[in-house]
This record gives C-alpha cells, sequence and structure tokens, in this order.
C-alpha cells in the first residue's frame, strides 16, 4: 500500500515573501468584484428555475447590466452555468476538508458518517446548486476557463478517498465481500488513482464507488420527495443507510 497525503496536512500557504505578489489594479477588482456579482445572480435564479430554464436577461437585470453586457465577462450562458457549478464543487470540498480536520483523530468509521453527514446537510442547504451539479452533463459544465474540469472532480473526491485508503491502510478497513467479478472502473479512473499514489484492491475501489453511489443516490430521493412516503423520520433512516454502508465497507 502506497501512502497518500492526507487532506488536512496539506500544506497550501505560499511560503513566498507576499511583497512579490502582484498588486490588483482597480480595473481588475471591479471585475473580479461584477464577475462575483452575476455568479451570485446566476445561483438564485437556478434556485427558482431549472439550468434548462435559466434566464440570462433575468440574471443581467438583477446585476444591473443589459444582457449582451454579460458576454464581457462570460462567453456563453453555458460558460456562466458552468462557472457557477465549479462554485458548487468548491463548496461541498470546502466543507469536506472542514470535516476531515475536525475529525483527524477519530476512527474511520466516525469521520466515514460525518462526512456522509455532511454531503447531506450541504445538499439540502444548497439543493440548486446539487440539482446543477449531478443533474447536468458533466460535458454541458466544461465550456469556459473558469468552468468545471477533470481537477474540480478529483479534487471533489479526494477526501472521501483518502478518509478510505487510509481506513485500510491502518486496517480499521476491511472489506469483508468476496471478489464479485471483473473490474468494471473505468481505464481513466485507474489511471488516476495510480498517478494519485492510492495502491488498493479492484475490489475495495468497487466497494467505494458502490457505497458513495449508495449514500448520494438516498441524498437525491430524498431532495426531490421520492422517500417521503417511505419514512416518517428521514433523519432516523439516513443514519441507517449510512450504518449500512460502514458496515459494507467494513470499517470498524
Amino acid at each position: 500500500m502506497s501512502s497518500a497525503a492526507t487532506p488536512e496536512s496539506r500544506d497550501d500557504s505560499d511560503s513566498s515573501d507576499s511583497s512579490d505578489a502582484p498588486v490588483e489594479t482597480r480595473r481588475e477588482r471591479a471585475r473580479r468584484q461584477t464577475v462575483e456579482e452575476i455568479k451570485a445572480a446566476a445561483r438564485e435564479q437556478l434556485t427558482l428555475a431549472s439550468s434548462a430554464r435559466f434566464s440570462l436577461r433575468a440574471v443581467a437585470r438583477d446585476v444591473g447590466l443589459t444582457p449582451s453586457a454579460i458576454y464581457r465577462y462570460f462567453g456563453s450562458q453555458q460558460e456562466l452555468v458552468g462557472a457557477v457549478a465549479k462554485d458548487a464543487y468548491a463548496s461541498i470540498t470546502r466543507r469536506f476538508h472542514e470535516v476531515a480536520a475536525e475529525t483527524a483523530d477519530e476512527a474511520a468509521a466516525y469521520r466515514l458518517r460525518a462526512l456522509g453527514r455532511a454531503y447531506r446537510v450541504w445538499a439540502h442547504d444548497h439543493t440548486a446548486e446539487f440539482t446543477l451539479i449531478f443533474g447536468t452533463d458533466q460535458e454541458d459544465l466544461g465550456e469556459g476557463p473558469g468552468a468545471v474540469d477533470p481537477e474540480t472532480l478529483v479534487d471533489f473526491f479526494a477526501v472521501p478517498l483518502a478518509t478510505y485508503v487510509q481506513g485500510v491502510a491502518t486496517g480499521e478497513i476491511s472489506s469483508r465481500f468476496a471478489d464479485t467479478g471483473p473490474n468494471p472502473l473505468s481505464e481513466r479512473t485507474m489511471t488516476y488513482l495510480s498517478g494519485a499514489g492510492l495502491d488498493m484492491a479492484d475490489n475495495d475501489l468497487n466497494l467505494l464507488v458502490t457505497s458513495w453511489a449508495a449514500m448520494h443516490g438516498f441524498v437525491a430521493l430524498e431532495l426531490f420527495g421520492h422517500l417521503s412516503r417511505f419514512f416518517d423520520d428521514p433523519d432516523a433512516a439516513f443514519e441507517r443507510q449510512l450504518t449500512l454502508i460502514v458496515m459494507a465497507l467494513g470499517a470498524r
């Protein structure tokens, strides 16, 4: 098992002299602020309608611009939606890092549960963004320099994956299931995992992906009202789902 750097142990600080950093000009600051205002208005519009009914005219109205002026900041409506999606990924990724740091001294099973709970809470607090990033073809979110790219997705999965890898490495996680057949993971996925220094058995990797799908599926069905007829207490139902997932992973 090759070692993987823990997400909470990474030092993202810049050791160079801050005085060497370029100074943001007034024009650059004004542009950045306008871009953020446009994205905020776009997020608000997405809470009122699906991405298919997204109105660039309404976004422009909310920030006091003409629709044509938006194109000075984003090349297309699709590029703006992609930028909002990338911000959504960054939001949940930050939350994962916070949870990883908060639970660094806990057992693997506890940490996995904490990540699952954080994911559900974030989804409920950001329903429009959740719907956007998981209800839209990824290729449709990849237009423009600020849109979703493969690195965005790698960062999103990094904390849960590292938590699982650490648990396997320490023996806190040990799959109880026999190999169920040929590895169905894509070559692209295997290349990423290998490049990231994550040396794991195919069976463990498949189990992790399946477990994430089970948790995500519960949250998505709950958000869109498909579970209300089955559960009077959705919190208790989700805790049971987490228990089943942790048991399936072999975490203890």
